[in-house]
């Protein structure tokens, strides 16, 4: 037949109920996956962090020093967990080209206070003088949100 269509008629619509719960679910999910901690398992000490190098998880910890690094050519910001530098056990690590993101100098901002951070925990080789090196766990941070204060 021509001018017929298989399309349902004008002015016909679905039925409502369905949308509420569709809604809800896709709302649901995107939380899920949107927030920091999604996936990570149980928060983490710095000291623990060792043990969990390859994984995702969100690491706790009071920044006990911090350093932003503007004579490197990547120019980093540091914030080392529970211990300062040189006797670090955990850090995060904010490279130059990330500091735009933050609304504040990560450095200052978040000395002394109680943290957590989200992401893949790695190691890096740390120069502690010339003849002495040791492997740190360590989050590379890259967005805000993954860096959670807490009282």
């Amino acid at each position: 037949m021509i001018g017929k269509s298989n399309h349902p008629k004008r002015g016909y619509r679905y039925p409502t109920y369905r949308y509420p719960a569709i809604l809800f679910f896709v709302v649901l999910v995107l939380m899920a996956v949107g927030s920091p901690g999604f996936g990570q398992g149980p928060e983490i000490t710095p000291e623990e962090a060792r043990n969990h190098i390859g994984e995702n998880r969100t690491v706790c910890g009071k920044v006990a020093n911090s350093y932003y690094g503007d004579e490197f050519a990547d120019r980093p910001t540091f914030l080392n967990l529970d211990e300062p530098w040189p006797h670090n056990i955990f850090t995060i690590v904010i490279m130059g080209r990330d500091r735009n993101k933050f609304a504040f100098a990560p450095e200052s901002h978040y000395r002394n206070k109680r943290i957590c951070v989200s992401g893949l925990i790695t190691k890096r080789c740390v120069s502690e003088s010339a003849t002495r090196h040791r492997d740190l766990p360590h989050v590379y941070v890259d967005d805000p949100s993954r860096i959670e204060e807490r009282l």
